[in-house]
């Protein structure tokens, strides 16, 4: 379905289909090779987009779109498309810091030596162990 979505979204937006053009189920459902159930809950998401309308009695056609709304439409797609690079480099970054973490000889020794038991520390008012 989602396949559905983007096909239909980039021909909307392309132009290859025509503001006002009437949406044959039968005909997209073999063109996009999906099931009608499929087809209609993809027309619902792009009706809840702006870029389908439901009319009583005649179906679905393409909504007709002013300049404003296709660029508003165009900015909300370089932002889905960019939300997951930013999470992939804000990873790439957490995962650079782990690594310089464990390359840090003191750190590594640290986490491989077990707790002390029994052991006051400064916090406990203890000189600590020397």
């Amino acid at each position: 379905m989602d396949l559905a979505v983007s096909r239909l979204t980039r021909d909307i937006l392309s132009g290859k289909s025509d503001p006002g053009e009437r949406l044959v189920e039968e005909q997209l459902t073999g063109r996009l090779g999906i099931s009608r159930g499929s087809l209609r809950e993809a027309l619902r998401l792009l009706a809840q987009q702006g870029l389908v309308e439901y009319v009583p009695r005649r179906g679905v056609r393409v909504a007709t779109l002013s300049d404003r709304v296709v660029r508003e439409l165009y900015e909300l797609r370089t932002v889905r498309r960019s939300a997951p690079s930013a999470v992939d480099g804000a990873l790439r970054g957490v995962s650079r810091a782990a690594r310089r973490a464990s390359d840090d000889p003191r750190r590594r020794a640290a986490a491989a030596r077990p707790p002390r038991s029994g052991a006051t520390g400064p916090a406990e008012g203890g000189r600590g162990r020397r």
